[in-house]
């Protein structure tokens, strides 16, 4: 091995050195997310159903209740831990919808495009189970200044865990 091609073992090294610590792993999806269409009314609970990958929600000035709990697994121990929320629309044009999340009943923080995820914990205990509630509102754009009504349509929604 001559020394440049020492010296571009060392680079790639590196560079996936580099990458390897950029990366996120133990992503956990959860297995259920309940919604309903509406505000969220923790009264209103026993009307929450099954919210699955690829279903839809909202419309032009809607709201909806998702919710799901997570049960902290021994790998996150000791580490952060964060949520992730994806939804489909990605501009803003008055119809990017907005979330503010709730974590054990109390408000933790609001989320959209641009805030897609939030700290839950600095150090997670195994075993602790979280509820999380996300009170959603869809967006709206002036219907007569829409480029299309592809801004009014309805949206997907998703979650993830990650130390």
């Amino acid at each position: 091995m001559n020394q440049i091609d020492a010296f571009e073992l060392e680079r790639i090294s590196q560079a996936i050195s580099d990458l390897k610590a950029c990366t996120i792993s133990h992503v956990i999806i959860p297995e259920k997310i309940k919604y309903r269409a509406g505000k969220m009314e923790p009264e209103r609970e026993k009307e929450l159903v099954d919210f699955y990958p690829f279903d839809s929600w909202g419309g032009f000035d809607e709201y909806g209740w998702f919710r799901c709990e997570f049960t902290v697994p021994e790998i996150y121990e000791g580490r952060s831990l964060w949520v992730e929320i994806s939804q489909d629309k990605r501009d803003w044009y008055a119809q990017n919808p907005q979330f503010l999340l709730w974590c054990n009943g109390e408000p933790v923080q609001g989320m959209d495009i641009y805030h897609e995820e939030c700290m839950l914990r600095e150090c997670a205990r195994a075993g602790e189970t979280l509820c999380l509630d996300f009170d959603a509102w869809s967006g709206m754009s002036i219907r007569d200044r829409s480029w299309s009504d592809k801004e009014n349509r309805k949206g997907m929604f998703s979650i993830r865990f990650f130390p």
